[in-house]
């Protein structure tokens, strides 16, 4: 899921969703639905939004991965996860080194090697 900060920056720089609507291109509606998160903008909207605060791309849009994830199934077929807090990044690189390996290919509390 992806979370902004388009409210939050608009109110910093006082400006209303009219104001960048039309500095970004889009209509006002647009900016109310992605503020309320009814849905995500194209990486070429959220570039021209985080320009038009003058910030970061990732300092108005966040993604969410989920907390724990199931790592491996150990011997006996009961799920393992023991990480939390990953970032997109490190979660895929888990996800395909699971997806990789049996159920009950390890022993519990080993984990299988990320390849690069």
């Amino acid at each position: 899921m992806i979370r902004n900060r388009i409210r939050e920056h608009r109110a910093r720089l006082g400006m209303k969703q009219e104001d960048l609507a039309r500095l970004v291109g889009v209509r006002r509606e647009t900016i109310g639905n992605l503020e309320k998160g009814k849905y995500n903008p194209s990486l070429a909207l959220a570039w021209h939004i985080a320009e038009g605060f003058g910030v970061r791309i990732e300092d108005v849009f966040t993604v969410e991965c989920p907390r724990r994830r199931t790592l491996w199934r150990d011997a006996a077929g009961v799920s393992r996860s023991h990480v939390s807090g990953l970032s997109a990044a490190e979660g895929a690189g888990v996800a395909s080194a699971a997806s990789v390996t049996s159920p009950g290919a390890l022993s519990p509390g080993t984990l299988p090697p990320v390849s690069t």
